[in-house]
């Protein structure tokens, strides 16, 4: 009988645990549940406030916003037409700069004369390294680049590589119309007469041996506007120069 009786309190005891264990784990995952429907709920109800917060531009902001992008447009758009040829013309006085610097350091690298010969013709000029059989820069047809100097590169006045097959052949018509000339200046720098052709180089070339010695001159570019010019050169030391007309004493400044 004392057996029974302990195989039976342990039989209740049994049944007592399993259904403390299913007590617990049902309304346990009951209140996971709960918990899980209360966050998903605050975070739709954030996400629906969130969206109705963000609207986009009423017709009148976009109106005013149109207005003020047309009256900057109407000020700052004929300044910056006025600043682009302005821009290539000063490129073009700077690339005539680094190209007479570069024939000087290759007469001396070289250690044999070199020059720029202007062909006040067609607007360019060629960076040559040597005269040819009749020992002149500027014998027969050499000004206009079809004699038997040997020539190294040729320009256009704006800079640009004159042979350029993707731009136009005429150098005239090439970006910021940049050709030889004075623009509406009356005299040269230090108050210089600016000759006829815009190039106050004896026979049209500058000449740097290889002592990095040059005879002096200028050669004068203006752009489509006429008016501003630059006068670029050389003195008789082989220092090279870059004037702006308009500005400071005879018209030119550096």
């Amino acid at each position: 009988m004392g057996l029974q009786k302990e195989k039976k309190e342990k039989k209740t005891l049994n049944y007592l645990v399993l259904f403390i264990i299913f007590h617990n784990c049902f309304f346990w995952n009951v209140y996971c549940i709960e918990k899980y429907v209360v966050i998903w709920n605050t975070r739709r109800l954030s996400l629906m406030k969130m969206l109705k917060t963000e609207r986009g531009f009423t017709v009148l902001q976009l109106i005013a916003t149109m207005l003020i992008i047309a009256v900057v447009s109407v000020i700052a758009i004929p300044s910056l037409l006025s600043w682009i040829p302005e821009a290539h013309l000063k490129g073009a006085a700077n690339a005539l700069f680094s190209v007479m610097s570069n024939t000087k350091m290759n007469a001396v690298k070289e250690n044999r004369s070199w020059a720029i010969v202007f062909d006040t013709t067609n607007n360019k000029y060629y960076v040559c390294d040597d005269w040819g059989a009749d020992g002149n820069w500027t014998g027969s047809n050499d000004t206009t680049g079809t004699g038997d100097n040997h020539i190294v590169s040729a320009y256009c006045m704006d800079g640009s590589d004159a042979n350029d097959p993707g731009l136009p052949a005429n150098c005239s018509q090439r970006k910021g119309g940049i050709v030889l000339g004075k623009g509406d200046a009356s005299n040269g720098p230090n108050g210089a007469t600016i000759p006829a052709n815009f190039v106050s180089y004896s026979s049209q070339r500058v000449v740097c041996n290889s002592q990095s010695i040059t005879n002096a001159g200028f050669a004068y570019i203006e752009g489509k506007d006429g008016t501003t010019s630059y006068a670029i050169g050389t003195s008789a030391t082989g220092v090279v120069r870059v004037f702006k007309s308009n500005e400071g004493a005879s018209g030119y400044a550096r």
